[in-house]
């Protein structure tokens, strides 16, 4: 039953690889994506970050709540442009995406006082024991989830040559 708390990620986890590896490889990325979308995954990885190399406190989770509420915004920036670029199926996975955003955040900050606690210091937190890895499991991922972003779709596949950047 514990590992229900991890089902928003894995929701996200595979409507990311949809996105990614169908409709972005389908269509292609222009240039604007190509740099705004590692910026969006920058933004979801600074607060899990913020969870891995902090102590759980009250001004920690403001700080943490504030980061995680900026990335659920600024995901959402390409949405306008989106409108002309998108299918309807890739407007839904996107939908999709926006509904686990805050909720992937809400499960990460219920693991962040397992992950710094030590076995047996919280009995209700023992219920969870074994998911404390989550927190630094989802930041590994996210990483290099932004590095492959940066590298592939800004070193190795260009743009292309149809779409919005054409009509730039």
């Amino acid at each position: 039953m514990k590992y229900l708390l991890l089902l928003p990620l894995a929701v996200q986890g595979l409507a990311i690889l949809v996105d990614e590896f169908h409709f972005h490889f389908a269509r292609g990325l222009p240039r604007w994506e190509r740099i705004g979308h590692p910026l969006d995954t920058f933004t979801v990885l600074a607060p899990i970050l913020w969870l891995v190399f902090t102590v759980p406190s009250e001004r920690n989770l403001i700080v943490y709540i504030v980061a995680a509420a900026f990335s659920c915004f600024f995901v959402t920036k390409d949405e306008f442009v989106h409108a002309d670029l998108c299918p309807p199926a890739e407007h839904l996975n996107h939908a999709v995406l926006f509904i686990a955003h805050p909720l992937v955040f809400a499960a990460l900050a219920l693991l962040w006082p397992l992950y710094h606690s030590p076995a047996g210091a919280a009995a209700w937190l023992e219920r969870f024991r074994g998911l404390e890895y989550a927190l630094p499991a989802q930041a590994t991922l996210m990483a290099l989830y932004m590095i492959y972003q940066v590298v592939y779709w800004n070193l190795i596949r260009k743009a292309p040559a149809t779409g919005f950047e054409a009509r730039r």
